[in-house]
């Protein structure tokens, strides 16, 4: 045995050692004391299969409860044909200590599914007036604009902004004028760019969760919620169909595209762009 050799090694090693240890006789206040010891080591036995000292202390923290903080969501409103109608203002109530959904508007839960954080119910405080929110949809209305994006035959590199096909020097082009750029009279090939017309894919006017734009031939997923609880998930590729009128998402073992405008959850719906048919193929196939 070393000089640093630690023999007890665990709670309840020391208590067997202190009972096989006890005096047998006289000293009175040492077997009382020892006795005392033993009760201290198994109450801090119950403690730690609760948790750590900080565990039970953050556990305690999240019993007080707190203001959920709000976020105010602008959903443009979308009709069949891919343009702008309105906006749709949703005020989504943020668990303070984690940042899960806790409610929508005004209906809100008691306690975070996520972390447990206890949420005050009484005073939801900081909700977005009905002023600012109209002014936020004529903002969000003011925005809509055509865009298409393709690659460019050069570097195969994306280019968004406005399309053209045009006749240019005796070929038939199909080209991309980048947002903000001022053309002048005797402009040459250097003010648009050439693109792949294979690759022409149009904004649709709508972004995923992330604030990402969407695009055609863009691969998403859709989860739809009825009141934060799974109610349907789409996977495809997100076209237009003529046959609709509309955007559609066509899902790989679906030969019926499915009408984006139908892929509506009762209170959210939550949209994730994972890549597009021409740079991540391999999605559609499952691979």
């Amino acid at each position: 045995m070393t000089e640093n050799e630690v023999l007890i090694k665990t709670p309840e090693e020391a208590i067997e050692t202190i009972k096989s240890n006890m005096p047998t006789s006289g000293y009175q206040m040492l077997r009382e004391s020892l006795d005392m010891a033993i009760i201290a080591l198994k109450e801090i036995q119950q403690y730690r299969e609760i948790g750590t000292v900080e565990e039970c202390l953050e556990a305690r923290e999240k019993q007080k409860p707190k203001a959920p903080k709000d976020e105010l969501k602008i959903n443009p409103v979308i009709d069949c044909n891919g343009a702008y109608v309105d906006a749709d203002t949703t005020v989504y109530l943020l668990c303070p200590n984690c940042g899960e959904m806790v409610g929508i508007d005004e209906n809100v839960d008691k306690f975070c599914r996520e972390c447990g954080q206890a949420i005050d119910t009484e005073n939801l405080d900081g909700m977005e007036d009905e002023e600012n929110q109209s002014a936020l949809r004529r903002k969000v209305g003011s925005m809509r604009e055509v865009l298409f994006r393709g690659k460019q035959i050069d570097n195969g590199d994306w280019i968004e902004g406005y399309y053209l096909k045009a006749d240019w020097n005796g070929k038939e082009i199909s080209a991309i004028i980048p947002q903000n750029t001022v053309l002048y009279s005797g402009n040459t090939i250097d003010s648009i760019i050439e693109i792949d017309p294979k690759t022409l894919c149009q904004y649709t006017g709508m972004n995923d969760k992330k604030g990402k734009w969407i695009w055609e031939n863009d691969i998403v997923s859709i989860n739809t919620y009825d009141y934060m609880e799974p109610q349907e998930d789409f996977f495809g590729q997100v076209i237009y169909a003529e046959g609709c009128g509309c955007w559609c998402i066509q899902q790989p073992d679906d030969e019926k595209p499915i009408p984006l405008c139908e892929c509506e959850g009762s209170y959210q719906t939550d949209i994730f762009v994972y890549g597009n048919a021409f740079d991540n193929p391999e999605l559609m196939k499952g691979e």
